[in-house]
């Protein structure tokens, strides 16, 4: 049971630095490298499935970010991807972050 825990903690690990790189990426002068970043985004989250729900206000924030992009192919693959990370299974309460303040 050991070896599993630690395999999913080095595959969390893994990921975690991957996406963090990703949204790096989306912040890149060169317009390719940003949509290249989108795209992997949307990619990633279609495939990875449930290991990817702690990293979805992380991602949805950088996404929010670079929505608005003065490149059109670059702000359509964002909003893609947006979409995607919005309808993760499971994910349908909003977040502390996103529910708005409370009263």
């Amino acid at each position: 049971m050991a070896g599993v825990q630690a395999e999913g903690a080095s595959t969390e690990q893994a990921l975690s630095s991957a996406l963090t790189s990703i949204m790096d990426a989306l912040k890149s002068t060169d317009w390719n490298t940003r949509k290249d970043a989108s795209l992997a985004l949307s990619s990633i989250v279609v495939s990875s499935g449930y290991l990817i729900t702690s990293f979805r206000t992380s991602c949805l924030r950088s996404l929010e970010c670079s929505k608005f992009d003065k490149v059109k192919l670059v702000r359509d693959t964002i909003i893609h991807a947006v979409q995607l990370w919005k309808a993760i299974p499971g994910s349908h309460t909003p977040e502390p972050s996103e529910a708005g303040p409370s009263t």
